[in-house]
């Protein structure tokens, strides 16, 4: 729902036009599987689908997860604003100073108390995490690619044959103006219209550590090389990654690890601050 989730999306926008949302608060696919079925029913014939899905997360320009700098406001808040409600929810559930939320009765809220639950099983994972804003994403990503893959097992069989369904699931990652914005990828894989595994990607999307590729013989390397090389092209043809822009794959690596750690600090670059931010994928 957020404004500073349609950077990625219009970038998907310009390379397919007009996407099909099934989305809702914090991320999580509330369409379900009668969204992907009408999805599904839109998709040319002889064609292919890609998804992409998962939460988002904010870097602020003091270095701060979970906040981010908005147009006109003198402070940061908080990013994403669900994903932190959901959190201090869960936070009081389990210790015990509220009770668990029955599912609604009414709309008014309904996405709000879904995201909350949904959230619960991993009270714990969040409560012993060193920096839960760090942690908060990537419990949530956990959760919606569980319902991700429910909704695609039971509308896979709308999807006409022969095409495929590509499933690019992570976590948007929101920077202040003037920065690029990152996509740090969890899911990366192909599946049939009867919901079977084609290929898993996600692997080839991590370049092999030298130690490792001496272990390998020369055609099993020059594979590896070939299979990276499209999956970039691919990953690029998706709209992943924007045309004339190259990412510093150290740069990114280093950004990952210090996300993980709680330590990734933003600098703001006041001088350039183009329409539109640039989109880096995080691997």
């Amino acid at each position: 729902c957020d404004e500073v989730n349609r950077e990625l999306e219009q970038t998907m926008i310009d390379m397919y036009g007009e996407n099909f949302s099934m989305g809702g608060l914090a991320g999580f696919a509330f369409g379900g599987v009668t969204s992907f079925c009408a999805m599904a029913h839109h998709i040319p014939e002889g064609g292919n689908c890609a998804i992409l899905y998962g939460p988002h997360v904010g870097i602020d320009d003091k270095g701060n997860v979970g906040k981010i700098n908005r147009r006109g406001r003198m402070c940061s808040g908080a990013c994403c604003g669900s994903a932190a409600a959901a959190a201090g929810y869960v936070k009081s559930v389990k210790s015990g100073e509220v009770k668990a939320a029955a599912p609604p009765q009414e709309c008014i809220d309904a996405q709000q108390t879904f995201v909350g639950n949904m959230l619960l099983p991993y009270a714990q994972r969040l409560e012993d995490a060193k920096n839960n804003q760090v942690e908060l994403p990537l419990a949530l990503f956990d959760s919606q690619d569980e319902l991700m893959q429910k909704i695609v097992a039971g509308g896979c069989g709308e999807v006409h044959s022969p095409g495929n369904i590509a499933l690019i699931g992570g976590i948007q990652i929101n920077t202040p103006a003037g920065t690029s914005e990152f996509f740090l990828p969890k899911v990366f894989e192909i599946r049939n219209n009867r919901g079977e595994l084609v290929a898993n990607l996600i692997d080839t999307l991590y370049v092999v550590e030298p130690e490792a590729s001496k272990k390998d013989d020369i055609f099993t390397v020059m594979i590896k090389a070939l299979t990276l090389l499209l999956l970039l092209l691919t990953v690029m043809s998706l709209g992943l990654h924007v045309a004339g822009q190259r990412t510093n794959l150290m740069e990114a690596r280093q950004i990952q690890r210090d996300l993980q750690m709680g330590n990734l600090y933003v600098q703001e670059n006041e001088d350039s601050l183009p329409k539109r931010k640039k989109q880096k994928l995080l691997v």
